[in-house]
């Protein structure tokens, strides 16, 4: 969608450069440019209000020591899941067989907590618990092949 708009803005650009005169041209740039701003701002804009904080509890098991919230969507979205003080989580359940690919914490940690936490209490059902951990896990700048490795493998998981 991004490109796409981006394109647009770059065929209006060269459009108003041949008919238009030269004011009038920059201006265009100027609003086509505010507009894929306001395009990213809404669309990439869900966030984590404080970052995770945990205190190993067990070999594998850690426990939140502050409450955080993450706004699904948006920031400005009403749909906000917090997470509590004191909630218990393993991380990322990953099989120890591919630790070497996926270790148990990483740059998704906060996301796997926040997944972990919604399927926990039954917040969302599975489906859009996934959806909420990929979404959370791009908020984190998790590299895309692991976002996809990661979501598919809960997805797939979700069915035994």
């Amino acid at each position: 969608m991004e490109q796409q708009l981006q394109g647009l803005i770059l065929a209006i650009a060269g459009f108003t450069l041949n008919s238009c005169p030269q004011i009038i041209h920059c201006l265009i740039i100027l609003i086509s440019f505010q507009l894929l701003q306001v395009y990213h701002k809404e669309v990439h804009t869900s966030s984590f209000t404080k970052p995770l904080t945990v205190t190993k509890i067990g070999s594998r098991m850690w426990r939140v020591d502050r409450e955080f919230e993450y706004y699904v969507g948006h920031e400005s979205s009403v749909e906000v899941v917090t997470v509590p003080k004191g909630f218990e989580t393993d991380f990322a359940s990953v099989p120890r067989l591919f630790w070497m690919l996926v270790p148990p914490d990483g740059k998704y940690t906060q996301a796997a907590v926040l997944h972990d936490f919604i399927l926990s209490t039954n917040l969302y059902p599975q489906k859009k618990a996934d959806r909420i951990f990929l979404e959370a896990m791009a908020v984190l700048r998790v590299p895309t092949w692991k976002r996809m490795l990661m979501y598919w493998s809960v997805r797939i998981w979700s069915y035994f």
